[in-house]
């Protein structure tokens, strides 16, 4: 890769694997081939002057790497920061893949997914940091509800969402929600549940009381 600096420094991007530099421009002569022996994660700057090279006038060893991130859920929000205040971004991560330039340093973060808890981390960046591998716990469960007799309407926090067996198929999050279940020539049922927000299924059985008798 190839890029220009306002500086008039031209920076070139190589495998270290290159062994040989040639260099041309136009209106002048090319050059002699030079020998490298290039390192990873080294810069090595070359002045040219219309009539010498200097060769390796200075080295410097880099001081950035991208901190990269692979996240078990898309879409979730990162925030980095030297402190714990996360000052230096906040950002969308599109998909499950995250990276970003930083300084060497130590860097805290937090990772936050509707329905799932927020992860609290730390790195030390370097040039050798691997990939964090971050995998959210939900925070989010299922409510599955079966009435005695069957055949109930069931509304969650005022919401209609099915009829029993209900067997839910939306995620719900970790909490208190309101049930209610009703059938023709029976008592509504209402109460509390708790959500446990661990990502499960939980049964809920009522039997409904009925509003009518058999009489003989």
């Amino acid at each position: 890769a190839r890029e220009e600096k306002e500086s008039g420094e031209i920076w070139f991007y190589l495998p270290a694997q290159v062994k040989n530099l040639n260099f041309k421009c136009k209106g002048y002569e090319p050059m002699d081939p030079i020998s490298a022996q290039l390192k990873e994660g080294v810069v090595y700057r070359l002045k040219l002057t219309p009539d010498a090279v200097i060769k390796t006038v200075t080295t410097a060893v880099i001081t950035t790497n991208y901190l990269k991130m692979e996240i078990s859920e898309p879409n979730a929000i990162i925030s980095i920061g030297k402190t714990l205040d996360y000052e230096y971004t906040t950002q969308t991560v599109d998909g499950v893949e995250f990276d970003e330039l930083l300084e060497y340093g130590m860097y805290y973060y937090k990772v936050e997914h509707p329905l799932y808890k927020a992860y609290y981390g730390s790195v030390e960046l370097n040039n050798s940091t691997p990939k964090q591998k971050i995998t959210l716990t939900p925070a989010y469960g299922y409510l599955d509800i079966n009435t005695t007799p069957s055949g109930a309407t069931v509304y969650i926090d005022n919401q209609k969402v099915g009829t029993t067996p209900f067997v839910a198929s939306e995620r719900m999050p970790q909490g208190s929600v309101m049930l209610r279940v009703e059938l023709d020539e029976y008592y509504t049922h209402t109460s509390r549940v708790e959500v446990l927000g661990n990502g499960s299924h939980q049964n809920v059985s009522l039997k409904l009381k009925p509003r009518f008798a058999n009489i003989t």
